[in-house]
């Protein structure tokens, strides 16, 4: 089983921690945590995951108080960068589920 964790630092202010686990080459859970940098540090604006092989994606406002959880394709770490490079911020105000 391979776990691999990287931190991209995308703006000030803003970066995307991503977690993937592999077992013989095969990815088996994977969670990209898209987080914006407060007074008291990082907060997750938006997460996509696939716990118990259920790809969703949850939405947070500026407080870490869930807003929505919806089920979505599955994404790769690709996706999702290219995904914050085009809305940013503004990606918690749409329908992220569709994207």
């Amino acid at each position: 089983m391979i776990i691999n964790k990287k931190i991209y630092h995308l703006r000030e202010k803003e970066k995307l921690d991503s977690m993937e686990i592999r077992k013989k080459g095969q990815l088996r859970f994977y969670s990209y945590d898209y987080k914006i940098k407060t007074d008291d540090g990082w907060r997750t604006l938006v997460r996509w995951d696939n716990f118990q092989q259920q790809p969703h994606v949850d939405s947070y406002d500026d407080n870490g108080t869930l807003i929505q959880s919806s089920s979505t394709r599955d994404k790769n770490l690709k996706e999702i960068l290219e995904l914050i490079d085009i809305f940013g911020k503004s990606i918690v105000t749409m329908d992220i589920t569709e994207l």
